[in-house]
């Protein structure tokens, strides 16, 4: 009766020991996998307008590193 006790002891200690272990590790991975770099949080703000055309190339300039040269033709209506 006792043996069987500790083996039921050792079982779930098991069970709860590995489950914990496995939802860890799912959930770091998942959180690898939701890293946003600072130019896609500068393309998100652009899409939804919260800066304008001018202020996206200027501070995509400055993380890039690079000098950029955009031209933009306006038609006169």
């Amino acid at each position: 009766m006792m043996f069987g006790l500790i083996i039921l002891a050792f079982v779930v200690y098991y069970l709860f020991n590995s489950s914990n272990d496995r939802v860890g590790r799912s959930c770091s991975m998942h959180d690898q996998s939701q890293v946003k770099t600072s130019i896609d949080i500068l393309n998100e703000r652009y899409a939804k307008g919260e800066i304008d055309q001018d202020d996206f190339l200027e501070r995509k300039q400055a993380l890039s590193g690079q000098k950029q040269t955009i031209s933009i033709k306006k038609d006169n209506l």
